[in-house]
């Protein structure tokens, strides 16, 4: 609706998506696989005069869950060709006092660490149109991040065999179009502008080992061997694109119309990537 009269016009739009988890967690008392989840999206328009025009858009949004819940199908024993997979894991799990249960439709899971799932995203947008004559020159800028970071028992078992593998990913990204156009409905129809775009994330990848994690890897091994250690490796792509481009029409009979276009782009990509290792 209006904001008064003052020639702003607003929308305003939110979800909420909630249902309780259906799967058990029996030793740490969670129920995995629900959904939290909330948003919001406010627009904002604006006529200072008859050929001009502004909108702003808003959005954020967010999840904070527990889960999803995985659980343990097939213990995947037998190779190709029917012979036993040595040290399957069965043997793993049996070596550490832990006989696995493989109940896919009990809805429950022997997780001894957190299993959850958070993420988190927010942008904004400014488009700007003036018109005058058959012609408009159009001007969008925009901005968007997005936050995700679950975290997962890695053996889904009651052994402290990987207790945590985690991520942490933060993704930013700019854009500016500015492109000009005619009006569709002329003899010779066109479009035409320049696209900029940025992108930098921050990715983050933790796997941790526990004191299980020596001998079910190799029998007999030592649980200092691996209990403790922590692999870390961290990520930071970045992106630059520019691009110029146009295309025009020719109504050549009432019937026929002949169209041509044309887009040049340069994209540079790069990316430092560090991996560190410690404990154990």
């Amino acid at each position: 609706g209006p904001i008064g009269k003052s020639g702003v016009g607003y929308r305003l739009t939110g979800f909420s998506a909630e249902r309780d988890g259906f799967t058990d967690a029996v030793l740490t008392g969670k129920d995995l696989g629900e959904l939290d989840r909330h948003g919001v999206r406010a627009q904002l328009q604006w006529r200072p005069s008859a050929g001009a025009r502004w909108r702003a858009i808003i959005d954020h949004s967010a999840e904070d869950e527990d889960g999803p819940a995985i659980v343990l199908v097939d213990p995947g024993v037998l190779l190709e060709d029917g012979s036993i997979r040595p040290n399957n894991f069965l043997d793993r799990t049996i070596r550490a006092g832990h006989v696995p249960q493989f109940e896919p439709f009990a809805r429950r899971t022997y997780i001894e660490s957190r299993n959850s799932l958070k993420s988190e995203q927010s942008g904004i947008s400014v488009q700007g149109d003036w018109s005058w004559g058959a012609h408009t020159l159009t001007s969008i800028s925009a901005w968007r991040q997005w936050d995700f970071e679950p975290h997962t028992d890695g053996d889904l078992t009651p052994l402290s065999v990987q207790p945590d593998i985690g991520f942490s990913v933060s993704h930013r990204q700019v854009s500016q179009e500015v492109r000009l156009s005619s009006a569709a409905s002329s003899q010779f129809p066109y479009v035409g502008g320049v696209y900029l775009y940025g992108q930098r994330i921050t990715g983050t990848f933790v796997s941790l080992y526990g004191p299980d994690a020596a001998d079910f890897a190799v029998p007999g091994l030592t649980p200092a061997a691996l209990d403790g250690f922590r692999v870390k490796t961290v990520g930071t792509p970045e992106a630059e694109s520019y691009a110029v481009f146009g295309q025009g029409t020719w109504r050549a009979t009432p019937r026929m119309d002949i169209t041509a276009g044309l887009r040049w782009t340069r994209e540079h990509k790069s990316a430092d990537i560090e991996r560190t290792s410690s404990g154990g």
